[in-house]
């Protein structure tokens, strides 16, 4: 989905790879993205304000070493280091794959009602990131993942933490101070 604001340089990218995309058939998709994103050069890295801080402390340590990994993909491809990129970006899988399954036990554990709606997001956020592995392991494009850092991962993770991980934490908190 492509969002244009008022102002012609602030053009806003939302990638959504759908499970039955085939990223190795649709090309398209990351140009698309590389043509559109309009923040040239300039690196967003996510800060420490920009962070949701939720009410359990475990969760916000997740988030913040999730966000570390995040500005290191976001440095290595803005750098053009197509060495360093895929490690980052299968550090950051294996970071994420470890930050839901942790999520979703507590979920479970707490009989939390929006499990299946918070667990059905990790899930295509995994697949996402799983497909633009692929992507860059096939074309070495670092301006490709520049655009999903900049376009999708960076918004995708600050909006997911402020809404679905603070609900859930709020859960888990009051559900811990009733038990």
């Amino acid at each position: 989905m492509l969002r244009r604001s008022t102002n012609s340089n602030d053009i806003r990218v939302n990638l959504d790879f759908r499970p039955d995309t085939n990223i190795s058939t649709d090309k398209g998709i990351m140009s698309f993205i590389i043509h559109f994103y309009s923040n040239k050069g300039t690196k967003t890295l996510i800060t420490l304000e920009q962070l949701p801080i939720v009410a359990i402390p475990s969760m916000n340590d997740t988030h913040l070493d999730e966000t570390l990994i995040i500005n290191r993909l976001e440095t290595a491809a803005k750098d053009n280091n197509t060495e360093a990129v895929p490690e980052i970006l299968k550090e950051l899988l294996e970071h994420t794959a470890t930050h839901f399954l942790v999520e979703e036990d507590m979920m479970e554990e707490a009989l939390f009602p929006a499990f299946k709606t918070h667990k059905s997001e990790h899930d295509r956020h995994l697949h996402e990131l799983k497909s633009v592995m692929k992507y860059f392991e096939e074309h070495k494009d670092t301006r490709a993942i520049s655009a999903y850092v900049e376009g999708n991962l960076t918004p995708w993770t600050l909006h997911h933490a402020d809404t679905m991980d603070r609900m859930l934490a709020l859960f888990l908190e009051e559900r811990a101070t009733t038990v």
